[in-house]
């Protein structure tokens, strides 16, 4: 038994080291954000790419589940997925209006099949999702079906982000 633990354990540490954690502050890509007075940091592998923007008829950006995990104790609690879609372009230094008609944002808690509606607002910096590397700061709350309130506050991402759709202008 001692030497099948022994056998297993690297392939362990390895699975459990294929992830990261995700910090925008520190200088890569990922997510954070305070929820509920706890701050949070995606975890994922930093290669990836987590968002796409989408052109054709109209404009959408949206984001895979994010994974987030509290900072301190590194456990996973949470997932953020975040959704834009317009019949233009989306530009840098609007503020998009999340909870409305073309703007969602979900929270799912672990164990939890449905998402908690989000609402509040999403900004994107710099060249926004069209550049390959998307960067937004966002505010949100939600309330789940038990009344209990989720504040998304200080929020930002930076992530790598597939361009799909891509419209050929003729010259």
């Amino acid at each position: 038994m001692r030497r099948l633990i022994l056998k297993l354990l690297p392939l362990l540490l390895l699975a459990v080291s294929c992830t990261e954690r995700m910090d925008p502050y520190e200088g890569g890509t990922g997510v954070r954000a305070n929820i509920n007075g706890y701050k949070c940091v995606m975890r994922g592998v930093s290669n990836k790419a987590y968002a796409t923007y989408n052109v054709g008829e109209s404009y959408s950006f949206s984001t895979q589940r994010l994974q987030l995990f509290k900072h301190m104790d590194g456990m996973s609690n949470c997932y953020l997925q975040v959704s834009i879609s317009e019949p233009s372009a989306l530009v840098t230094g609007r503020a998009y209006k999340i909870g409305t008609s073309g703007a969602s944002a979900y929270l799912y808690l672990d164990g939890v099949d449905r998402g908690i509606t989000l609402s509040g607002e999403l900004t994107f910096l710099n060249d926004g999702p069209g550049s390959g590397v998307t960067e937004a700061r966002f505010e949100l709350t939600g309330k789940d079906r038990d009344g209990t309130k989720y504040d998304v506050r200080h929020g930002f991402m930076r992530l790598n982000t597939t361009k799909m759709g891509e419209l050929e202008y003729e010259e």
